[in-house]
């Protein structure tokens, strides 16, 4: 199969270079930067589709990741944070892949240079995170490619979910996806949802976690 990933990124150089870093050299990664990020060091990887947008509304520059993903003719496409590592095993991925429309995990590692943390959607959260999920070429087109509201800035992960699940999408969502594991990326840039964020909230359930492949990942 044909992937291609689809990250917007604002001042994320050192995160970014880690997440394109663990993403199979033959996957796709179409990064889409603010005006005026250099975008030399990244086009070191191969397969790496480099293009600058505005960064507000943000649903427009994730939207604009999606419409340069779509001419690459993939087989499906993930959306990835910019601060967020796929670990990937495809021989248990791309079967998946087969199976269902759409794929989203429920859970993620947090690690923020120290700790590693489990973070997990409690019951009442009735969608997959955001970063991980892959919509297939079948859904995508039924979707005619559009999976973010272009004027949001905020709630971007909701119109892409609602938008597939009202096409009758086959999807899956869980805690373990088979030979996906997503690893969220905390450190000193400008981030959203920082790990006090997290453990204030309402919506996961967080456990220390311990493992051994931080190397992957190590910043």
């Amino acid at each position: 199969m044909k992937i291609a990933v689809c990250i917007a990124a604002h001042e994320r150089m050192k995160p970014l270079a880690i997440v394109l870093g663990q993403l199979p050299a033959h996957w796709h990664a179409v990064v889409v930067l603010s005006p005026g990020e250099n975008s030399s060091a990244l086009l070191k990887r191969p397969n790496t589709h480099v293009f600058h947008h505005a960064n507000l509304p943000l649903g427009w520059k994730w939207q604009h990741a999606v419409n340069h993903a779509r001419d690459l003719k993939p087989d499906a496409i993930v959306i990835a944070g910019s601060d967020d590592v796929l670990l990937v095993d495809e021989a248990k991925l791309l079967p998946v892949l087969q199976e269902y429309d759409m794929v989203g995990p429920r859970s993620f590692l947090a690690y923020d240079g120290a700790e590693t943390w489990h973070c997990a959607y409690k019951e009442h959260v009735p969608m997959p995170i955001g970063s991980g999920r892959i919509y297939t070429r079948q859904l995508l087109d039924r979707l005619r490619w559009r999976l973010f509201d272009t004027g949001r800035n905020n709630l971007l992960d909701d119109f892409g979910y609602r938008t597939a699940v009202r096409h009758g999408a086959r999807l899956l969502q869980a805690n373990d996806i088979p030979g996906l594991r997503v690893i969220a990326l905390k450190g000193d840039w400008p981030c959203k949802n920082p790990m006090d964020k997290y453990f204030k909230g309402k919506n996961l359930s967080i456990t220390q976690a311990h493992v051994r492949d931080r190397v992957h990942y190590q910043l």
